[in-house]
């Protein structure tokens, strides 16, 4: 139906409830999904009848009813788990890795176990599969970025991933907070294309940034936000802005080319003089 644009993202899942409540056990979930995943990826490649028996599922002579449009497989991207040797699952099945965007090394460590694994199971690890993931929110101003977050981040369930919780004290700090400990990005376009070409550097490079925006601003102060990030941040990082600026840095100095002068004319008219 998509002709090829779709993804499957997969994980263990960050809520006990979630296993609690079907009536399985929390501690073995990094375990069944592992075996699951180990499942999934059997039946898209598609490369025959898929037979597996675990203890609480089992497939014989299993194959999907319609292979998938992308060969060998939909794009597929794990979020950090491993597999049940402890190695990532990411590598172990050569599909992609979503991770949380954090400075200093252990990006670096993270990647490596990414690559280890792969070689380990005769997997492919590619950067370009590699999408990390951070809280996001911009607005005209740092002050108006943060100002705008004040109001609904200690009532957001997720500000833990932030690296902040509400105890009442620090309550209207926690956007401030949230900033300076690395969980998020709050402010403007320039603070998010350097806070991402830092994690570009402390990571030694991925393939895709996911920005994680729900909870902590109002809807039409998170459309803006977005409409900010498409149109400043996006497509400095794709490339489209520097030819732009080196264009128009061109034209400021030379006047259009050598042997031409710009000389701004009486009437708002422009004269060019050899």
């Amino acid at each position: 139906m998509t002709r090829g644009r779709a993804m499957l993202g997969v994980g263990t899942g960050a809520l006990r409830a979630d296993f609690t409540m079907i009536g399985l056990d929390p501690d073995e979930k990094r375990r069944m999904s592992e075996e699951s995943l180990a499942a999934i990826m059997a039946l898209l490649r598609a490369e025959g009848p898929v037979n597996m028996k675990t203890d609480w599922f089992e497939l014989k002579d299993a194959r999907l009813q319609i292979a998938p449009y992308t060969k060998p497989h939909l794009p597929v991207a794990v979020a950090g788990a491993s597999s049940a040797d402890g190695t990532p699952a990411s590598g172990r099945y050569g599909i992609g890795l979503l991770s949380t965007g954090r400075y200093g090394d252990s990006m670096k460590e993270t990647w490596s176990k990414v690559e280890e694994a792969a070689s380990q199971h005769g997997g492919r690890a590619d950067r370009a599969d590699w999408r990390v993931t951070k809280f996001f929110h911009l607005a005209e101003t740092r002050q108006q970025a943060l100002d705008d977050c004040r109001e609904l981040f200690p009532k957001f369930t997720g500000a833990g991933l932030m690296g902040v919780t509400p105890d009442g004290v620090i309550d209207d700090r926690m956007p401030e907070l949230a900033v300076e400990r690395g969980g998020a990005i709050i402010g403007t376009p320039e603070d998010a294309i350097n806070d991402i070409e830092r994690l570009l550097e402390d990571s030694g490079g991925f393939g895709g940034f996911l920005g994680a925006m729900f909870g902590i601003a109002h809807r039409n102060q998170m459309l803006h936000s977005y409409e900010l990030f498409a149109r400043y941040v996006a497509p400095y990082f794709q490339g489209q802005t520097q030819t732009m600026r080196a264009n128009r840095e061109w034209v400021v100095a030379t006047g259009g080319g050598p042997g031409r002068t710009y000389v701004p004319a009486v009437g708002g008219a422009t004269t060019n003089g050899a």
